[in-house]
């Protein structure tokens, strides 16, 4: 029945939302905790983590107002939300447009930056200074200035999930502790495959593994030069850092394939170990 499908819908949705939420919550604090939140790892993150759960809470919004299933994407998004506003009435869409409205801005882009200026900037009894940095927009306009701290987005996404049925459990200590041990062990399991043979992917686990001997679980980073070097020079141990560092610019250069194998191999050996800081 078309009641039962809802069902099955909304479950499947709902559980793939609380899953980001936890992995928003805790890469945002990481990209704070690692003093990257004003790089370009923040509108990745934003990207990689963000985007699909707000379309499926629209197309669950969708299906709840018009009993009939859309998909929703980044073209049709401002439609679907336009279109249920002049449905519901634009209260009754607010906090999906200003989730939203955040994840424009974190694109960079300096018109939806001001958009979810506007959009945000009712926000009240938000505590915590604002993120250095206006992203992506130099206008006088003070209103286009504004710019949501982290703590903002959280609450956004949480707002957005909640007025869909959805709750979001708040990530506290205990369970990013839990996260911690979680992601460790599984970035271990892949560092452990001897078929593992990317120097670029052993140094992307290498570096999650040291993240997490900082505590800084949940940091999103792509296997690209330029983002496993920030979050190389990120680290809090600087005998990890030089070694991550010195290993990159090894890789980037085509150094001497068997020092280079034997670098590779030496920071493959450190994951396994937990990451921890070399003997001086």
């Amino acid at each position: 029945s078309l009641q039962s499908k809802h069902k099955v819908v909304f479950e499947q949705t709902e559980k793939f939302v609380q899953e980001r939420y936890e992995q928003l919550a805790l890469g945002l604090r990481a990209l704070e905790g690692t003093k990257l939140a004003d790089s370009p790892l923040y509108p990745y993150l934003m990207r990689e983590v963000v985007t699909e759960p707000l379309h499926r809470l629209i197309a669950l919004r969708w299906q709840e107002v018009n009993g009939a299933s859309t998909e929703v994407t980044a073209a049709t998004r401002r439609q679907c939300l336009d279109k249920l506003a002049a449905k519901q009435g634009a209260a009754q869409v607010e906090a999906l447009a200003k989730l939203a409205a955040a994840l424009a801005k974190g694109k960079d882009d300096k018109e939806s930056g001001k958009e979810a200026a506007k959009e945000t900037k009712d926000e009240k009894g938000k505590k915590g200074k604002r993120a250095k940095g206006k992203r992506g927009d130099d206008s006088d306009d003070e209103e286009a200035k504004e710019t949501t701290t982290t703590n903002d987005v959280v609450d956004l996404y949480h707002a957005a999930a909640s007025d869909c049925h959805i709750f979001c459990r708040k990530v506290d200590k205990k369970r990013e502790k839990a996260a911690i041990q979680e992601q460790r062990a599984v970035a271990r399991e892949k560092l452990k495959d001897e078929a593992l043979s990317d120097d670029l992917q052993i140094c992307q686990l290498g570096l999650r593994i040291a993240l997490l001997g900082d505590a800084m679980p949940g940091l999103a980073f792509p296997m690209e030069m330029w983002a496993l070097k920030l979050v190389a020079q990120s680290l809090g141990s600087e005998a990890l850092r030089d070694e991550a560092v010195a290993l990159l610019n090894s890789i980037e250069k085509g150094a001497d394939a068997v020092a280079l194998e034997a670098a590779v191999a030496a920071w493959r050996s450190r994951g396994l170990g937990g990451g921890e800081k070399p003997a001086d």
